[in-house]
């Protein structure tokens, strides 16, 4: 369960992408926002999908990682229309020169090329909009 004025966000990726997710964590983590993912948050034994949805359900902002080893992922697009059906908010992160999913018409999206405070800030700010956040 969300703690009240919690800035939480779940992320949405391939896990052959899974050493940039950790680096966009850290980043993010370093900025007081609260990542969920699978990895830190599904124990060995748990459904999988239903650990997801639990996930996505106590977030109000999806950070989708979009990458040529994305595109090949069921897992994700599964992911997105669970988010979407919950009318959550995406946050589209896309690299490897991508095009966004046809799921996110219409939706900003972010390039990075590489991690660092300067590229995550907008996700931040993004995510700290969404809490009415000053600081």
């Amino acid at each position: 369960m969300q703690e009240r004025g919690e800035r939480r966000v779940f992320i949405i990726y391939s896990h052959l992408d899974k050493e940039k997710v950790m680096e966009i964590e850290k980043g993010l983590v370093d900025f007081g926002i609260k990542v969920l993912t699978d990895y830190n948050t599904i124990n060995i034994g748990e459904n999988i999908q239903e650990e997801i949805k639990k996930n996505i359900q106590n977030v109000n902002k999806i950070l989708l990682i979009t990458s040529q080893n994305s595109e090949k992922s069921e897992w994700i697009e599964n992911e997105l229309e669970i988010a979407k059906s919950l009318n959550k908010q995406i946050l589209p992160v896309i690299f490897d020169d991508v095009m966004p999913s046809k799921l996110l018409t219409g939706i900003k999206y972010i390039k990075l090329k590489e991690i660092n405070s300067d590229t995550l800030y907008p996700i931040y700010l993004s995510i700290k909009k969404q809490y009415n956040i000053t600081n």
